[in-house]
This record gives structure tokens, sequence and C-alpha cells, in this order.
């Protein structure tokens, strides 16, 4: 994995993986995912994604993309009457991207942290693929909402919950058990 940072508001990240698989034993069974020799079925030789984000003052906007190449796979077969079969086959590679924005409309006004716009746009391409051969995968869909982010804050001066819960322990006793309570729970 690589992450770039070109500019203050923009992030690239890159990853690739290329997989070697193959079953040394099949265990001296007849079975069709573990064939001695052949690669574990729907583990593709070669992956890639990679997203870039550029994030300016209440602007955010996200482009993603992932490649998934050719994989074995497996194919199941019914016939009447209570014939079930199945075989070997290659599933091909595909690539889908997609793309997202957001938009903080308001920020830290009274107890809304954040009322945000957002959208997204998944498969772009409106790509055909399946994941799992014989099992088709979304095609190209929008979604947009509002999200609305409630909280309290504390008053200057004042520590919040949260920052009370995630202190370190200062008495140095296991799980900030007070003193007592270490000398009852010791065996």
């Amino acid at each position: 994995a690589l992450v770039l940072r070109p500019a203050k508001e923009f992030t690239l990240k890159l990853a690739y993986t290329n997989l070697f698989s193959r079953v040394t034993d099949d265990g001296d069974i007849d079975n069709l995912f573990f064939e001695a020799g052949k690669p574990l079925l729907r583990r593709p030789r070669n992956t890639f994604s990679f997203v870039a984000n550029y994030a300016w003052d209440r602007l955010n906007v996200n482009l993603n993309g992932y490649y998934t190449g050719w994989r074995d796979d497996a194919k199941y077969i019914f016939e009447y009457p209570f014939l079930f079969q199945s075989e070997r086959v290659n599933n091909r590679d595909y690539f889908v991207l997609n793309l997202a924005a957001s938009y903080d409309v308001v920020r830290n006004r009274g107890y809304i942290n954040k009322v945000q716009v957002w959208a997204k746009i998944n498969n772009l391409l409106d790509e055909r693929y399946q994941e799992v051969f014989g099992y088709s995968s979304p095609g190209f869909s929008m979604l947009a909402g509002l999200r609305v982010i409630f909280g309290v804050k504390p008053q200057p001066g004042e520590k919040s919950e949260v920052s009370q819960a995630r202190s370190p322990v200062k008495s140095g006793l296991p799980l900030g058990l007070t003193e007592p309570q270490w000398r009852g729970n010791r065996l």
C-alpha cells in the first residue's frame, strides 16, 4: 500500500496484491474446492484499489475504485429430479468505480455538531460483474441524504466525559480499580 499527499487538501492511496495460491494436498478426497495443483476458489491472482480524496474547508470529494482479476469459481447445476452437480469455472475480472461527496452546511452550532449534505454514486461505470459466479452484483446506483450529528459540548474549562474516560489511570491499579476494590478482588 502507498499513501501520497501531493497537496494539503489531496490524498491518494494505492494498494496492489499479487496472490499466488495452490492446493498442495487435496486430502485424498474428490472435491471441487481442493484440487491438487489448482488455485483456491474465489481468490483472484491480482487486485488493485485506489482512493483519491479531496478535502477543502467544508467540502469533501472521494473517488475510489477497485479491480479484481479473474479467479476460479464453482458453478452449481441442479437438474430434475434431485441431481446436483458442480464444476470449476473462470469468473471474469472487473473494475468498479465509486464517487462520493459531502458538504458541511452547519458546524458546531448549539447542540448540533454537524449538518451535512451528502451524495454517493456506486458503480459509476455500470459494470456488470459477479463476485461469486452465478450471482450478479449491484449496478449503477445513486444515494443522497442529510446527516445531522447532535452532541453535548463541554463548557470552557470543563472536561468532557469522553476525555475523562480515555484519561490514563493514575493509581497504577489494573482496569482503573480503586484501592478497596483491588484488595477485595486479589487472591
